[in-house]
């Protein structure tokens, strides 16, 4: 028994006694203690803020030439009436810089060590070949605040950063770039098949390689299907010219010539424009027929959590979280006002008495299924928590650059991140998973 609650109960003792002693009114004074560093609870949930998500954008162009021709008899009677297709309707006018299409991604992390974004198209034969084009940042930045509304006033920026013939992106950490395109010319340099036309391709997708490859690897985390069952165009032709003559000419079969035979050429150009959201999880390969493969794995933000602070020990403990998608992983973040902020822990499994099982790394969970708390397309139960460094209080790794005294001044939020294993820099950037403020008390 600690020499404080002695105390406390001495003194106890000697005002019920001065009380009694001295007649005064019977009352029980209640004495508390503290038994250690106080707990202030919050709630962490979905947040679902910059998540790498995109949308494909296709107008492939199309020229059409027919000529109809129609035969007299010499009564002015129709004998025949032909249409002939002298170029097929699928036949693509490569030459034509507006059949193209845009591949836009926004909330690419940057990556380190060479590593790069690529985009390929997957063809209906099982063939899958990366796209080139080029590749463009857009920014989005203040300018000034509206006179009348008092809004923000931002402006929309651009500049390329890979020319015709590329098809990798970097990514970037800079917050006011918010979006970068593929934009994808069939008559680009190396382009050897179109990714919008519907029937060259099943599915467009963006993967994570340690360098521009051949192949892909397998965290292929964004995908559109614009295969023929799924292609969700519209079609629509645009009259060029048509010009119409008057020529004497034999009809089919012989018969006598005919003065009058009209023919007309039509030159047109079809225009097949299709457009969809890209969606964000593990590719599942070809499907010609379907919508979605039965392979895909969609990954949305889900799961709960609760966190907490000891002293200078942070920890939140989750349940149901999505697994990440193939070539990611979570860490948690401390956060200020600014954006600023600082690395509390990489996701790890809960806390357990078992110790094969206990705080284990979940960086691998994206592949690992015999991880704990892997179930399915969920992580059932797991951790982060640290301490500022040189607190050493309850086993913490002490691994979190903050003062041991007025640990969590300043940072208001938490952050749960799913971040780019291929050698992301650690930051509050983007692609916030699940979020919840610290209270004021803790800070």
């Amino acid at each position: 028994m600690s020499s404080r609650v002695n105390l406390g109960r001495a003194v106890g003792y000697a005002l019920l006694a001065s009380c009694v002693f001295a007649a005064c009114e019977s009352k029980l004074t209640e004495i508390t203690d503290l038994v250690g560093p106080r707990v202030f609870d919050f709630p962490v949930g979905s947040a679902a803020l910059g998540l790498p998500a995109g949308h494909a954008d296709r107008d492939l162009v199309r020229t059409l030439v027919q000529t109809h021709r129609v035969y007299y008899n010499a009564t002015g009677a129709v004998l025949y009436d032909t249409l002939l297709l002298r170029s097929p309707n699928h036949t693509q006018d490569t030459t034509a810089t507006d059949s193209a299409g845009v591949v836009m991604v926004a909330a690419l992390r940057a990556l380190g060590g060479g590593a790069v974004y690529q985009v390929w198209a997957h063809s209906p034969d099982g063939t899958i070949t990366p796209v080139y084009g080029r590749v463009t940042e857009y920014t989005h930045y203040f300018t000034q605040l509206d006179p009348i509304t008092g809004d923000s006033l931002f402006a929309r920026d651009s500049v390329q950063v890979a020319a015709s013939g590329s098809g990798t992106y970097v990514g970037s950490d800079d917050p006011l770039v918010d979006s970068v395109a593929f934009r994808i010319i069939p008559s680009d340099p190396a382009n050897t098949v179109n990714p919008f036309s519907n029937n060259a391709v099943n599915a467009l997708f963006v993967t994570i390689e340690s360098g521009p490859a051949t192949t892909p690897s397998n965290a292929k985390f964004l995908w559109r299907r614009v295969g023929i069952a799924t292609g969700g165009a519209s079609s629509s032709d645009v009259i060029l010219r048509a010009d119409t003559v008057r020529v004497s000419t034999n009809p089919p079969g012989g018969g006598d010539p005919v003065p009058d035979t009209l023919v007309v050429t039509r030159y047109a150009r079809r225009v097949l424009t299709g457009s969809g959201a890209l969606t964000i999880g593990n590719y599942g390969g070809l499907d010609v027929l379907l919508a979605a493969s039965p392979n895909d794995y969609v990954f949305g933000p889900r799961g709960s959590g609760l966190g907490g602070a000891r002293g200078a020990e942070l920890s939140v403990d989750f349940r149901e979280v999505a697994r990440p998608p193939i070539g990611f992983f979570y860490r948690g973040y401390l956060v200020d006002a600014w954006g600023s902020g600082v690395v509390v822990d990489t996701l790890r499994s809960a806390w357990s008495r078992d110790t094969t099982i206990s705080r284990v790394s979940l960086y691998n969970a994206d592949v690992d299924l015999t991880l704990p708390g892997i179930s399915g397309v969920d992580i059932r139960a797991a951790q982060v928590r640290n301490c500022a460094s040189g607190s050493a209080v309850n086993n913490c790794q002490n691994a979190m650059n903050l003062p041991a005294t007025d640990t969590f001044k300043g940072l208001a939020r938490f952050q749960l991140k799913l971040e780019p294993k291929a050698g992301v820099a650690p930051g509050p950037k983007k692609s916030v998973s699940l979020a919840g403020d610290v209270p004021a008390e803790v800070q």
